[in-house]
């Protein structure tokens, strides 16, 4: 019932808020969509295989450059342009993949080098980024004479394609494949025991993990029209880190409530309050003390909690009715 519900809400909102009256807030709908995908893809990782990844924030800016590049320099259709960097986005992936033959500390270190290694590129290599200046003017995505032409439009465009990769990670984690990845979480020597490679399925969820963070890039460059070195920074991969956290790791909803939380407090608390990274600061720690599960565990418990009540008070109502009897 209350997954109905959720559902309905979120449709709801998904198609009024272009209608609020300001652009401000589609902009801001619309990147919390596009961040709540990149949240997933860091969260096929975490939660589900059991390693924490630090440089999604790099395969999400690699995406978005390509995007910017092919389009603003060289004139490359859309549709072109577009599976160019999320290919570029799983190329990336596929030399990072390297990484899982570490595991626990060392694989985060691993990781947050690499991310850095892209963000020094993106920095130092200005003839072909831009530099700090970046990549401007970055044209909303059209395919033939079919253009999007307004905020409004490209919004909508968003949420249907982050829908459907929405619905593609669901297929993954419940498939076979992913439910191995739930057991190499639990105990890689009990899967290799049973005939798992265990390091080839960590490096395929890797490679996967890149695509998705790719396709988040390449909406991001559309939306946003703009990609600078801020895109590959270590705050990014961070923060996709935290979102699923925040929200719920290891559900699909959880990465996108951690990702209004997040983007929430960077673009609105941001703007009253000048110590705003104290404010996320201090909601991260509340919820990892009180909360392990995230806002949605915290939702789940409380359903459990009066399904029990209930269960017990229709138990008490049968005594009841039998010793009456």
């Amino acid at each position: 019932m209350f997954g109905t519900i959720a559902l309905v809400l979120a449709g709801v909102i998904l198609l009024i808020t272009p209608y609020a009256g300001n652009p401000f807030w589609t902009g801001l709908m619309a990147q919390i969509l596009i961040f709540g995908l990149l949240a997933l893809s860091v969260d096929l990782l975490m939660r589900h295989t059991g390693l924490f990844p630090m440089c999604n924030g790099a395969f999400f800016a690699v995406a978005a450059y390509t995007v910017a590049m092919l389009e603003v320099n060289y004139g490359v259709a859309s549709p072109f342009a577009a599976l160019a960097g999320i290919a570029s986005a799983g190329v990336t992936g596929m030399v990072f993949g390297v990484s899982v033959r570490a595991s626990g500390v060392y694989f985060i270190l691993v990781t947050l080098a690499l991310g850095q290694l892209v963000w020094g590129v993106s920095v130092q290599w200005t003839w072909l980024t831009g530099g700090d200046n970046g990549i401007t003017n970055v044209p909303y995505p059209s395919l033939g004479d079919m253009r999007i032409g307004s905020l409004t439009q490209m919004y909508y465009f968003v949420a249907f394609v982050v829908i459907f990769f929405t619905l593609l990670y669901r297929q993954v984690i419940r498939s076979p494949f992913g439910l191995s990845l739930n057991g190499i979480r639990d105990s890689e020597s009990r899967m290799t025991a049973l005939g798992f490679n265990v390091t080839v399925r960590k490096y395929v969820a890797f490679v996967i993990s890149s695509l998705f963070a790719g396709v988040a890039g390449v909406l991001y460059a559309y939306t946003v029209q703009f990609v600078s070195p801020a895109a590959s920074s270590l705050l990014i991969s961070v923060e996709a880190a935290l979102m699923p956290i925040l929200g719920g790791p290891g559900t699909v909803f959880g990465a996108f409530i951690g990702a209004v939380i997040i983007i929430g407090i960077r673009n609105v608390v941001s703007g009253f309050l000048s110590g705003w990274p104290i404010v996320m600061g201090l909601v991260f720690i509340i919820v990892v003390l009180f909360a392990p599960k995230g806002i949605l565990g915290i939702f789940n418990d409380l359903l459990r909690r009066s399904d029990r009540r209930d269960q017990a008070a229709d138990a008490a109502r049968k005594d009841v009715r039998e010793a009456e009897q």
